[in-house]
């Protein structure tokens, strides 16, 4: 009873708190003019998928990914994964979906994020989460 409680509180602030995350380098993400980055010259983010990769706010290579059922940040390209959600977390999928990446698109950019996990120790149910989070940058013609 209270354990499942405990747990399922957990599973929510950890998630959220890895979503916030997640949510404030998004937002501040900047187009990647050479290509170098995203992997496409004048755009903002990656297709997306499983993961995502842009610019950050301080012009560093940021790419968040899933890897055996955790969320990962690579801060910088060259460096090592760091973990973002707790040993006590499992997240069985994520997913980027990106819209008005390109500069020559007509969108404002703007990312969807959805996620789905399950505290790793208790049979608990799972949650679903989901969040779209718009570039600050003005990126319309």
């Amino acid at each position: 009873g209270q354990q499942n409680i405990i747990a399922q509180q957990n599973l929510v602030d950890n998630t959220r708190f890895v979503l916030e995350q997640m949510s404030r380098q998004i937002r501040m993400a900047q187009r990647d003019e050479s290509g170098a980055c995203s992997g496409t010259a004048k755009s903002t983010y990656t297709a997306g998928g499983a993961s995502l990769t842009f610019i950050d706010y301080k012009s560093n290579c940021l790419t968040y990914d899933i890897s055996v059922s955790k969320i990962r940040m690579r801060p910088s390209t060259g460096e090592a994964f760091l973990n973002l959600t707790s040993d006590d977390i499992e997240v069985n999928s994520v997913s980027f979906d990106v819209r008005g990446r390109m500069a020559q698109d007509t969108e404002q950019p703007r990312v969807t994020i959805s996620l789905e996990a399950q505290d790793a120790n208790l049979d608990t149910s799972k949650i679903l989460l989901q969040t779209t989070i718009s570039n600050r940058n003005i990126d319309v013609p």
